[in-house]
């Protein structure tokens, strides 16, 4: 009987380690297929999924008021979750990018300036992020690639806070 406590409490406590390698982990949400690696045909279809709940009226376009309208659903939704007990200390996680006030990350996205993001537009900056971590410029972003960025990340902030 001791034997299997003892088996059960070895498998119990494994259970979060297996967790952490799971798919779906933060920086891994983004591969869909489950292969270790992130395809730019995975962060395209993410960028269509979230560029289609945004565009609320469905002409291929995002406007202002669509985007502050999904900017205060997202509030409420975490001040929602906040008051559960679920997300917090997160602190200012979600503010990155905000200089400038809430609509200044629209108008950096507004290439061409015409109130309305399309497409294009909208994914223009995963794309580049995506371009900027495949490294080897093979099309995937493979978990050495993601553990790269994310050294150059923790250096480019510790250089900016000396």
């Amino acid at each position: 009987m001791k034997k299997f406590l003892v088996i059960g409490v070895a498998a119990a406590l494994s259970l979060p380690a297996m967790a952490v390698a799971q798919p779906g982990e933060r920086g891994t949400r983004a591969d869909t297929n489950g292969d270790g690696l992130i395809q730019l045909s995975e962060v395209e279809a993410q960028a269509q999924q979230r560029f289609a709940r945004l565009d609320a009226d469905g002409n291929g376009a995002i406007t202002q008021t669509e985007a502050a309208e999904a900017r205060e659903k997202m509030k409420a939704m975490m001040a929602e979750r906040r008051a559960g007990g679920e997300g917090k200390n997160r602190g200012m996680r979600g503010k990155r990018g905000m200089h400038g006030g809430e609509g200044a990350m629209f108008e950096r996205a507004d290439a061409n300036g015409d109130g309305q993001l399309t497409f294009a537009e909208f994914s223009a900056p995963m794309m580049e992020r995506f371009a900027k971590h495949d490294a080897n410029g093979d099309g995937a972003i493979s978990a050495e690639e993601r553990a790269a960025a994310r050294e150059a990340r923790k250096a480019a902030r510790g250089a900016r806070g000396q």
